[in-house]
């Protein structure tokens, strides 16, 4: 097996594993994947989101999503954690603005460890 097809399996699990932690996480009535969303109006919705927005930065190329962690709150996603460049930094927060219902995203926890 190719290292392209082995990676492409590695996304697809992880995307496999983010849609069943969201499906879990709204199931139990929670409000966010990662914390609690405190003075949301739209929790559910905000899962929602959190959950994609955590699917679609982990399919991104060359990111390693792990290092980047992602809330909701009332459709605003703020991002923490690092990148290693601003051309990365700037890839996420455009997949982030793509996903439906996300109003704004707040970057400023989010570093860039290259420069």
């Amino acid at each position: 097996m190719k290292a392209d097809s082995i990676s492409r399996m590695s996304r697809s699990t992880m995307l496999g594993l983010a849609l069943a932690l969201g499906t879990a996480t709204m199931a139990a009535g929670c409000a966010s994947v990662d914390q609690g969303v405190a003075g949301s109006t739209e929790p559910a919705q905000d899962t929602w989101i959190t959950t994609k927005v955590k699917t679609d930065i982990a399919t991104l190329k060359d990111i390693d999503s792990t290092d980047i962690s992602v809330e909701t709150n009332n459709g605003v996603v703020t991002l923490s954690g690092s990148v290693d460049s601003a051309e990365k930094r700037d890839r996420v927060v455009s997949t982030v603005r793509n996903v439906e219902g996300v109003k704004d995203v707040d970057t400023s926890r989010l570093s860039i460890t290259g420069q």
